[in-house]
């Protein structure tokens, strides 16, 4: 995890993980390495996680989208359900699209993208896949 925003005085912060030791559940103690204009320094830290994103493509049947990776312009193909709902998430589990496609076969441009991974979740009247895919 890497913090690089500007804090007010204009210093400049970075925050590293450096090493983790998963303890029960879903705390992991952390070894975190704060680097602040010239000075570094080094803390052990507790770390909950309360949430994350997580990406199945096992459950994806019936739904293919190419070309992945792709430079923004993705073919949907859906083999039942002509309609479906869409949302776009970004490796830190942000939308950063929504739509609906009203046929079997559509054509999606996310040129505006960032390069980086997302995660497409197409939602049917019967069903949800999460299908992953990266914007070169």
């Amino acid at each position: 995890m890497v913090d690089d925003s500007i804090h007010s005085g204009a210093y400049s912060s970075t925050l590293r993980i450096n090493t983790t030791t998963a303890l029960n559940g879903n705390r992991y103690f952390c070894e975190v390495n704060t680097s602040c204009d010239r000075s570094t320094s080094s803390n052990k830290a507790l770390l909950t996680v309360t949430g994350s994103l997580y990406v199945s493509d096992t459950r994806s049947e019936g739904v293919e989208l190419y070309p992945n990776p792709g430079n923004g312009i993705y073919y949907l193909k859906l083999q039942e359900d002509a309609a479906a709902e869409i949302n776009v998430f970004d490796a830190l589990g942000k939308m950063v699209w929504h739509g609906k496609v009203s046929s079997s076969q559509s054509l999606l441009d996310f040129s505006f993208l960032k390069q980086g991974c997302y995660v497409m979740q197409i939602k049917t009247a019967q069903k949800m896949n999460n299908k992953s895919f990266v914007k070169q």
